[in-house]
């Protein structure tokens, strides 16, 4: 039996890493609607057909002290963008992701937060040991990742927060949840999009798409992938989170399996979705998890 085990969590993992360098090769493609679906455009389209390409893109909250520095303005949120082929399950990465919403270069005194935040010039941190050190952010309680076109009819574009499965929280800074001073950070995620014809449909109830966003990886505060891991979300909505020092999270990513239900325009049927990660949790364990959220 543990060889059999041990071969499943193999072929696993090896899966996952080829899945990788696929899903960079197709971030480098067009996503423009004439040569990338977008289901949730009901009047226009395209329609979503097996094979071809889904524009998918996926923004983070920054942290205020980030936001200014690396965008030389204040935005709120950094945006990644791919061409993901449809019903081809697809492992996406959100490259330097931790350093984003949780992080600050420097020791986060209250002058060095101002000139990056207010000035109009911004200047490069230096080190006079050639080693940077890095501080969590004071000012942004929660961080959420949100995929664009996965919201429901009060916002397509933007899901809301709270209420759409379309986005979920990938960052807190609530203390009670790790120890020695870390705070959890979720560094995977399992996206899902179902589809009837090529598109998304809408609850009649709640005007939210149907069998679309992130699927949890925790249940009843549970984490379903390793139970060493804390949980952290809304009710319904919570994800496994790794406890990290400011160090840890500014070089961490987040990895995103992309899969798909349903039907597409041509009345397809759409298979990847039977490839959940999830779907594998009773085999991979703990060890296996590991390897995952390190494997991208």
């Amino acid at each position: 039996q543990r060889r059999v085990m041990g071969a499943i969590q193999m072929m696993f993992i090896l899966l996952i890493t080829t899945l990788a360098s696929l899903a960079f090769a197709q971030s480098n493609m067009s996503c423009s609607k004439a040569s990338a679906c977008e289901p949730w455009d009901l009047t226009q389209g395209p329609f979503c057909s097996r094979g071809n390409f889904m524009n998918l893109r996926l923004g983070i909250d920054i942290a205020p002290e980030n936001s200014y520095y690396k965008y030389a303005q204040q935005n709120s949120e950094a945006t990644y963008a791919a061409c993901v082929v449809v019903d081809q399950i697809s492992a996406v990465t959100l490259i330097d992701a931790g350093r984003y919403v949780g992080t600050i270069v420097g020791n986060g005194t209250e002058s060095n937060v101002t000139q990056i935040t207010t000035s109009t010039t911004t200047t490069t941190p230096t080190s006079t040991t050639g080693v940077y050190t890095h501080s969590f952010t004071r000012y942004l309680g929660e961080a959420w990742l949100s995929a664009y076109g996965f919201g429901g009819n009060d916002n397509i574009a933007f899901p809301t927060k709270n209420m759409s499965t379309g986005t979920t929280m990938i960052f807190s800074n609530a203390t009670s949840i790790c120890r020695d001073g870390r705070l959890p950070f979720v560094n995977f995620l399992v996206l899902k999009a179902s589809l009837s014809n090529g598109r998304f449909t809408y609850t009649a109830d709640n005007n939210q798409p149907t069998g679309v966003g992130f699927d949890p990886t925790c249940i009843d505060g549970v984490c379903q992938l390793n139970s060493d891991n804390k949980c952290i979300g809304t009710s319904g909505n919570q994800n496994c989170a790794v406890c990290m020092n400011p160090d840890e999270l500014h070089d961490s990513s987040i990895q995103i399996w992309m899969s798909y239900g349903g039907t597409d325009s041509l009345g397809k049927t759409l298979m990847s979705y039977t490839s959940n990660p999830l779907n594998y949790r009773k085999y991979a364990g703990s060890s296996a998890y590991s390897q995952l959220s390190s494997s991208l």
